[in-house]
């Protein structure tokens, strides 16, 4: 396959030494971003545990 221009000018780059931008890109040390949770509205939304027809909750 045909390598893209952008490809070419990272190339590029590095045979010029100047530092590659790969370098630049961050990392999430260690960090699995696939289990990194995502604040939705369930967490905001209050619990019934602790909501004022409390009795009522419990029966349900």
């Amino acid at each position: 396959m045909a390598k893209s221009n952008a490809k070419k000018n990272r190339e590029r780059l590095v045979k010029q030494g100047k530092l590659d931008p790969s370098v630049l890109r961050g990392s999430w040390h260690g960090v699995n971003h696939q289990m990194k949770v995502i604040p939705n509205k369930k967490k905001n939304v209050k619990p019934l545990d602790y909501d004022y027809n409390r009795a009522y909750n419990l029966l349900a």
